[in-house]
């Protein structure tokens, strides 16, 4: 059985890249995976943001029966030094931190997901009501 591990990534370093200061030792850098850059949800949102994220994934290999389903299912969007922040599962979004005003990305993030929504709702609409 496979254990679901981190693997860690390169990070060169770049001076071009705005040095990120921390509040609170419960803060983390979330870094958008390269394959999700043209992602809905990452929409206007920095390579790079600072997040609350107080509390860790809990994931139970216990009870995984097939690590192909997950990964088929599951896309992990972003990640920190902690393991991933921003999970797409079908119609919903998982995210390890909380939405706050302190932190606009995070908003950014929820008003990309609520527009994607409408947007879809309303198309689902108007082909439906059409026919």
């Amino acid at each position: 059985m496979k254990c679901i591990r981190k693997i860690p990534t390169y990070n060169p370093k770049d001076s071009i890249d705005p040095t990120i200061y921390f509040n609170y030792p419960q803060e983390q850098i979330v870094s958008i995976r390269k394959l999700r850059y043209s992602h809905w949800l990452v929409k206007d949102i920095p390579l790079k943001f600072k997040v609350y994220s107080a509390n860790t994934w809990d994931p139970h290999p216990i009870n995984i029966s097939d690590i192909n389903t997950i990964h088929s299912n599951y896309r992990i969007l972003a990640d920190s030094n902690r393991g991933p922040q921003i999970i797409e599962h079908e119609l919903s979004i998982c995210t390890q931190f909380d939405i706050s005003t302190k932190y606009p990305e995070t908003i950014l993030l929820l008003k990309n997901y609520i527009c994607k929504q409408i947007k879809d709702v309303y198309v689902k609409y108007c082909v439906s009501f059409s026919i």
